[in-house]
């Protein structure tokens, strides 16, 4: 399997705090755009990310079910052990056209090419 893959099949594995998360935004009808870096200070200096507001704290499962409530992405480290930005908005390759208004639907739609830095994102 793809080490990547297996990366993020183990992130969001039944009992993991991020699945723990995800369940709970499924479950009350929300969505979110969970966005994975290992080096955000690059995609800040790229311009791939314009971050929100800066938490840099632990992950909870109740806290990435609040923060989706907001409409920007959530911003967290490679392993998904800490909240780094919140309601950030993320600035795919402005080439791929959309015709989505709302953040998290336009940055959907054109899906962050792979080569904008590699595991990165998780859309659910």
């Amino acid at each position: 399997m793809n080490e990547k893959l297996g990366k993020i099949f183990n992130l969001l594995a039944p009992g993991k705090p991020i699945r723990k998360g995800v369940d709970r935004i499924m479950e009350a009808n929300l969505g979110a755009l969970l966005f994975f870096s290992s080096h955000p200070e690059d995609n800040i200096k790229e311009g791939l990310i314009q971050p929100g507001f800066e938490l840099n704290c632990d992950f909870l499962p109740e806290k990435i079910y609040e923060l989706s409530k907001m409409d920007g992405a959530v911003v967290l480290n490679s392993d998904g052990t800490k909240i780094l930005y919140a309601n950030a908005l993320l600035n795919p390759d402005k080439n791929i056209p959309s015709s989505e208004t709302g953040m998290r639907h336009k940055t959907d739609k054109k899906k962050l090419p792979y080569k904008q830095g590699g595991f990165n994102s998780c859309y659910f």
